[in-house]
């Protein structure tokens, strides 16, 4: 079963850092902003929702099956998120996806960077879990902003969850002088559980090691 998983782990970093070069990702460069990431993180998923609309995902393919997909997401109503989780993995559990994907032996910069492509990669592991055509959904929906933050401490994925739409994954990734870059994809993995922090914790458990969980408040509520 662990031999299985670790197979399972390997091919989706692999699919994952190959689509990460998809001419179907939408990406945008901000400048610096006063707006918290979970704000942030909000606006990129308005802007996948808008990419999930039928005229402009047909840009990006033809494959109806693909397509039926990604029509889920467009059904959906995203202008208010009924709970925001945070996710983090230790640096632990990051070295033992870089592991699993056969990346071993790398000088200390690019094992850095490879930990943070295994952190964006784990949104491709879930929508792995149910198919090639629900990767290819999602990397059509894929949408990418770079913006200056010191409110970012620590890579993390923020999962915002909706009452009548599809669950979106937010991953925040740190650069050199308060850079972050923010990617957000669809969940379109329909046995994903996502009720609480720890039902998330347990479900992501499952294919990682050394995962946090915590529910995010919205700003104006604190």
């Amino acid at each position: 079963m662990m031999k299985q998983a670790k197979v399972g782990l390997s091919i989706a970093l692999l699919l994952a850092v190959v689509l990460s070069f998809s001419a179907c990702k939408e990406e945008e460069t901000v400048v610096a902003s006063g707006q918290s990431l979970y704000d942030k993180g909000l606006a990129v998923v308005s802007m996948m929702d808008e990419m999930a609309q039928e005229s402009c995902a047909r840009l990006f393919t033809t494959d109806e099956e693909t397509l039926a997909v990604v029509q889920t997401a467009e059904q959906g109503d995203y202008s208010a998120p009924q709970a925001v989780y945070k996710v983090t993995v230790s640096q632990e559990g990051l070295e033992a996806l870089v592991e699993t994907g056969g990346l071993t032996g790398l000088s200390d910069q690019l094992q850095n960077y490879t930990k943070q492509r295994a952190l964006g990669s784990v949104a491709n592991i879930i929508n792995g879990e149910s198919g090639a055509v629900q990767v290819a959904a999602a990397s059509i929906c894929t949408v990418g902003q770079t913006f200056v933050s010191q409110e970012a401490a620590e890579d993390a994925i923020y999962i915002y969850t909706y009452e009548n739409a599809v669950p979106a994954a937010v991953t925040f990734l740190s650069g050199e002088d308060g850079a972050v870059t923010a990617t957000g994809c669809f969940i379109f993995n329909d046995s994903f559980t996502y009720g609480s922090a720890q039902e998330i914790q347990t479900r992501l458990g499952q294919m990682l090691q050394g995962v946090q969980v915590t529910e995010v408040t919205a700003p104006s509520a604190q």
